[in-house]
């Protein structure tokens, strides 16, 4: 785990200076607003949502979702291809 204070980091004055559009959503709805004004756009736009990193997802023990590989020669594999497949249901999409 890391330690001391979060850094603050002004990410939309920095891709502004890069010459980016820049679009801060404060809520869902501004959010799934921004992505779409941000893929309308031609040109490269980024999107900035503050969030809470104290806030953990409910009942996600990981963010990070690897699929077990589609094709195996393996039992132990296609087993956890299965499974996986099943716990992929359980996601829960927020956009």
């Amino acid at each position: 785990m890391l330690t001391g204070d979060v850094v603050p980091v002004d990410f939309a004055a920095n891709a502004r200076s890069l010459g980016a559009d820049v679009i801060v959503a404060d809520d869902r709805q501004g959010l799934a607003d921004a992505m779409a004004a941000a893929l309308a756009s031609d040109r490269t736009t980024v999107v900035i949502a503050e969030t809470d990193t104290s806030v953990d997802v409910p009942g996600y023990d990981s963010w990070w979702d690897v699929p077990r590989a589609q094709v195996s020669n393996s039992a132990a594999v296609r087993d956890a291809r299965a499974a996986w497949e099943e716990r992929v249901k359980l996601e829960r999409w927020y956009l």
